[in-house]
């Protein structure tokens, strides 16, 4: 699915209104318990309000970082999603209600402008199509975007299985040569593009693959995947840099990456089956990216608050298998937690849909920043990070 170039129009919209005082002024407001009962979004009884406002904040910067990705934006704006509140289509209440909110955000008629959204639709659809959202508690850093991902992709893929019938990727097999591999990578590419039709996954989604080697009879398993963000274990790359350096003072982006595609030994309890041995025995295995997407989602699994030391550019061509062109982004946005205790106060930074400069989102006010990498580091926490990949 292509995406809508839209820019002549935006630009027109963009000179309609006064950018700087309009986005000076512009954030998602977080819900109150008060609010929350009048609109019966939640139904929650009192002694899981405290952990909802936490769900909220943090709901709210990620919603914030996504409305203001100027592919996804424009989808709602001016491309295919541009219609889709005529439509009868009842399976579509995530998207729809993305598309309210957009709307809010960007109308268009710049007199309807409003210096605050209340997602009240999106928090209720949220909450309804998965309940694991009715309580924080239950869930990670993950999840959300996994679920808002996931949930857009299937409401707007426009492959039907019915329709099309396309062969899965014959995924796990056993593979005596590189040619082999090659044959099996392009299956699945090609299963890949066939079945996965969506702006989502236009952005979103990309291709890895676990290598795993037997270690007895040398035998290669190739097991081809989709991803669509990385998620990383802070702690688990602590410990990874420390085999290396005695003392730890911060954490790089690439440090993670240099975790997430080691190699790993699996022995004792984790050692695998190997189909040509018929026995179990110890293995290596690495996870290897085999594309990368258009948009970069990095996700921290965080206990530590150990610095993350992050570039407004990121270079991972050197991660990537499938790199004909270089494989460099731009920061465009980070879901922070504010280091003053409060459990609630989740920031998101943005760069701003309509000036391309950066701001500062929370549930209280929204302001430009003009050094984020030092604000960040030194007063927040990283979770999230969205990186776009720059065209060449």
């Amino acid at each position: 699915m292509g995406i809508c170039d839209s820019s002549k129009r935006a630009h027109n919209y963009n000179n309609k209104i006064n950018k700087e005082n309009y986005l000076n002024n512009r954030t998602i407001k977080s819900l109150s318990s008060n609010e929350m009962a009048k609109h019966e979004i939640l139904n929650l009884n009192d002694k899981k309000l405290n952990s909802m406002n936490f769900s909220q904040s943090y709901i709210n910067a990620v919603l914030q970082c996504f409305c203001n990705i100027t592919e996804f934006v424009n989808y709602f704006k001016y491309g295919k999603g541009k219609e889709i509140l005529l439509n009868d289509n009842q399976n579509e209440k995530l998207c729809k209600t993305f598309k309210i909110l957009i709307d809010n955000f960007y109308p268009d008629n710049p007199k309807e402008l409003k210096r605050t959204s209340t997602p009240v639709d999106l928090l209720y659809n949220i909450s309804h199509i998965n309940p694991l959202f009715k309580d924080i508690s239950t869930n990670n850093e993950k999840d959300l975007i996994n679920f808002i991902i996931m949930t857009l992709h299937e409401e707007l893929n426009e492959h039907s299985p019915k329709n099309n019938n396309i062969e899965e990727s014959n995924t796990g097999n056993i593979f005596e040569d590189q040619k082999d591999k090659k044959i099996m990578s392009n299956k699945f590419t090609s299963y890949f593009k066939q079945s996965h039709v969506s702006i989502i996954s236009d952005l979103f989604f990309a291709i890895n693959y676990s290598k795993n080697q037997c270690l007895n009879c040398k035998a290669i398993t190739y097991n081809f995947q989709i991803y669509s963000y990385l998620y990383i274990s802070l702690e688990e790359v602590i410990n990874f840099k420390s085999m290396k350096n005695n003392q730890i003072n911060t954490i790089d982006l690439l440090d993670c990456f240099d975790f997430a595609t080691k190699e790993n030994i699996m022995s004792g309890d984790n050692a695998m089956y190997c189909n040509y041995c018929k026995k179990i025995f110890q293995s290596s295995m690495s996870t290897v990216l085999y594309t990368a997407p258009e948009i970069l989602i990095i996700i921290l699994n965080r206990e530590s608050y150990i610095k993350i030391n992050f570039n407004y550019d990121l270079n991972i061509t050197n991660y990537i298998e499938i790199n004909n062109k270089s494989c460099q982004y731009e920061l465009i946005g980070i879901v922070s937690k504010n280091n003053n205790g409060n459990k609630d106060d989740f920031i998101a930074y943005c760069k701003g849909y309509l000036n391309n400069k950066w701001m500062k989102f929370c549930d209280t006010l929204t302001e430009p920043v003009k050094d984020i990498k030092s604000e960040v580091i030194d007063t927040s926490i990283p979770y999230l990070f969205f990186y776009k990949k720059i065209k060449k």
